[in-house]
C-alpha cells in the first residue's frame, strides 16, 4: 500500500500498535452519524445516516462522488466502481423452524420488480451462477436454504438463511420443564474424532414452565459439531 494510507478497522478493540492493525475504540453502528476529517479538522466525508453494513461489502464515496456500496473492497487504495442501491432481501413463505410433514415455501419481495432470487440448500453461498427461484420449494427433510436477489444495476442483496428442520410427528407431544435442543446432521452418520459435521441446531425454552416442539424455536442456527472425549 502507498506510504499516504492508512487503514483503520471501526472495530472497538481499541489497538493502537502502530506495527501491527490499527482498531479505533468505537464501532460504528447504522443510523448512526459518521464524520471523517483531514488532520486540520476540516469535514472530509460526512456519511449521515450510516446505513446498515453488509458482510464483505464495503461503503463510501463512488467516483460519481456519490455515496454506495463497494462489493470488491480496496482498502489502501482508491475506490473503485460501485452501487448506489443494494437488492432487496428475501422473504420467505414460512419462518425458519421445526415442522413434522413436508412443506412447500415460496420466496419473493414485494420490491422486486425486475430482479431474481438464486438460491442454495447444500450451505454454500448462492451466486450468479446457482439455481434461478421459479417455483415453490417443497422441503421434505431438514434443509439449510441461502438465497439472495439480484436486480440490474444494484448491488446483490444480502444472503439470507434460513433453516427448516423436519421432524418426527412423535415429538409433538413430547415436554419438559427444561429447555430442549434438538441437533440435526442432515443425515450425515454417525460422528468421529476425526471429521467435524454441518449441522443445525433448535433451541426451545420454556413457555409458562412447559418446553414444547410445537413452540417456536427460541434460537434455530446452522453449526458445525465435532465428537470429543471418550464418554
Amino acid at each position: 500500500r502507498r506510504s499516504s494510507d492508512l487503514v483503520v478497522f471501526a472495530s472497538a478493540k481499541d489497538r493502537k500498535d502502530t506495527e501491527s492493525e490499527l482498531h479505533t475504540n468505537f464501532k460504528s453502528s447504522p443510523e448512526e452519524e459518521l464524520i471523517l476529517t483531514r488532520p486540520n479538522h476540516e469535514r472530509a466525508s460526512v456519511f449521515s445516516p450510516l446505513p446498515a453494513m453488509y458482510r464483505d461489502i464495503s461503503y463510501g464515496v463512488l467516483p460519481s462522488q456519490e455515496q454506495g456500496w463497494f462489493d470488491k473492497p480496496t482498502p489502501g487504495s482508491a475506490n473503485g466502481q460501485g452501487y448506489t442501491d443494494v437488492s432487496p432481501d428475501v422473504t420467505p413463505s414460512l419462518p425458519a423452524g421445526l415442522y413434522f410433514d413436508t412443506i412447500e415455501v415460496s420466496l419473493g419481495n414485494d420490491d422486486i420488480t425486475t430482479g431474481m432470487i438464486r438460491y442454495t440448500l447444500d450451505g454454500s453461498v448462492p451466486n450468479g451462477r446457482s439455481p434461478l427461484y421459479t417455483t415453490p420449494l417443497l422441503i421434505n427433510k431438514t434443509t439449510l436454504l441461502k438465497c439472495r436477489t439480484y436486480t440490474q444495476g444494484q448491488l446483490a442483496g444480502k444472503v439470507s438463511t434460513f433453516v427448516y428442520m423436519i421432524g418426527n410427528p412423535e415429538l409433538r407431544s413430547v415436554t419438559s420443564d427444561l429447555p430442549l435442543i434438538i441437533l440435526d446432521t442432515f443425515a450425515t452418520g454417525p460422528l468421529n474424532k476425526k471429521n467435524k459435521v454441518n449441522a443445525c441446531m433448535a433451541v426451545f425454552e420454556p413457555i409458562n414452565d412447559v418446553t414444547s416442539f410445537t413452540n417456536a424455536p427460541t434460537l434455530m442456527i446452522p453449526a458445525i459439531i465435532h465428537k470429543r472425549g471418550s464418554t
